[in-house]
């Protein structure tokens, strides 16, 4: 190792990304069921989303500024953030982006990755 470098908690692929099973879980999201509750979702997931937008998709503009439907690769996502995004996003929610899913139209807009985040958590709580 070298020095000044500290030991990351999971080994490194060849393209330095970590794989899915080895990374640290860190949830950050949680489901709820009550009256009222498939709004409050819905705004949770968005929420969500733009907290890790925040944090890793690198835009040109303030991702409060964005509407749910804006093109986050034209405001800046390269695809090299698009895969940082995927990755902090199966952390928050805990789950995996099948292959089919693993597309530039899944990670354009908030919108389109709020269905994805949808569809992936009705699938793993057997909805």
């Amino acid at each position: 190792m070298c020095p000044g470098k500290e030991k990351l908690p999971w080994p490194r692929s060849r393209n330095h990304t970590p794989s899915r099973s080895s990374r640290p879980s860190r949830r950050r999201y949680h489901r709820t069921k009550h009256a009222g509750a498939a709004e409050e979702e819905e705004f949770q997931i968005t929420e969500e989303i733009r907290r890790v937008l925040r944090e890793n998709a690198r835009l040109v503009v303030e991702v409060d500024d964005l509407s749910d439907d804006d093109d986050l690769f034209r405001l800046g996502m390269t695809s090299h953030a698009s895969v940082s995004v995927m990755l902090a996003l199966e952390d928050a929610f805990g789950v995996e982006f099948p292959e089919q899913m693993l597309r530039k139209q899944t990670f354009e807009s908030i919108a389109s990755i709020q269905q994805a985040i949808t569809e992936l958590l009705a699938t793993t709580s057997g909805d």
